[in-house]
């Protein structure tokens, strides 16, 4: 098959495009920035614009695509969430994407779009209705739903929980505590008490192919995630006992916490024979050991 992954220099779109060479497709990444880690151009045409101007669009083979994967988000990190970007990329790219897919694209490719878990809470925390990253992300999911209902092939939407692992982004509370336990400095984090379903990302990528392989036709939802609840706390505790270090490097403040709330939402509908190969253990002893 000939898949596009829009968002392929993205840490979890990087990880997508392994487990497809890896199965043997056809791969076009595409995305704003050239990837600073995994490439493999021999086997993956890559290709620089943005859904948001038009830039590159050109240069897909659209009449060939099998199937599509929509990575790209602006916002994602917490430092780079802006209302003007966040419509650009979220909701006009999007948009531009879907219409492209229903005009151009042939073959009408599966399309397997991302939403964010925040998106079914958005409602029980009010400073997520102020976010440009969620509330942007729930407009483009509402705008794809009504654009699947006209569309001839195959819509899949995966709602995606936490995923992990090497080459994240190096803020990411997981990504930092690994770091500070390796070079044996302190660490400072919130009390540690909120929830998460969080998942490895290799194992992230196979479910996400997995919900691929389990829709064919019409509209499918799915979520990716490990169906269990784990708090944030446990995780660095955790790391730190794989890293052997002193208990002492690590402080826990609830004067940091961001929010009173405690999200319990974990993925429920995951994709018919989808089973993550690492356990949490095993996930953070693999992003430990690789950070």
């Amino acid at each position: 098959m000939k898949i596009l992954v829009t968002g392929g220099s993205g840490f979890l779109g990087r990880n997508v495009i392994k487990a497809l060479l890896k199965e043997g497709h056809s791969v076009i990444g595409f995305s704003r920035s050239q990837p600073s880690y995994f490439v493999d151009k021999k086997n993956v045409e890559w290709i620089q614009g943005d859904f948001a101007t038009g830039e590159g669009l050109d240069s897909i083979p659209w009449e060939e695509l099998d199937a599509v994967f929509h990575l790209a988000a602006a916002g994602v990190k917490s430092s780079k969430r802006e209302w003007s970007e966040c419509i650009q990329v979220n909701i006009i790219g999007t948009e531009r994407l879907l219409q492209l897919i229903g005009t151009r694209a042939l073959k009408k490719p599966k399309i397997f779009i991302a939403k964010t878990f925040y998106e079914k809470v958005i409602n029980d925390v009010q400073d997520f209705k102020k976010n440009p990253y969620i509330v942007t992300k729930e407009a483009a999911s509402q705008l794809a739903e009504l654009w699947s209902k006209d569309y001839q092939g195959v819509t899949i939407f995966g709602t995606l929980y936490h995923a992990f692992g090497p080459n994240d982004d190096p803020s990411s509370v997981l990504s930092y505590a690994a770091r500070q336990l390796k070079l044996g400095k302190p660490a400072r984090f919130s009390s540690g008490k909120a929830l998460g379903d969080w998942l490895y990302v290799t194992d992230m990528a196979e479910g996400i192919l997995a919900a691929l392989k389990a829709s064919e036709q019409g509209v499918y939802h799915w979520d990716i995630g490990s169906g269990n609840l784990t708090t944030v706390r446990h995780l660095i505790e955790q790391l730190l006992m794989i890293s052997g270090r002193s208990s002492e490097q690590i402080v826990f403040d609830p004067g940091l916490d961001r929010t009173e709330s405690i999200i319990q939402e974990a993925a429920q509908k995951l994709p018919p024979g989808f089973i993550p190969k690492l356990t949490l253990q095993e996930g953070l002893k693999e992003h430990y050991q690789l950070q």
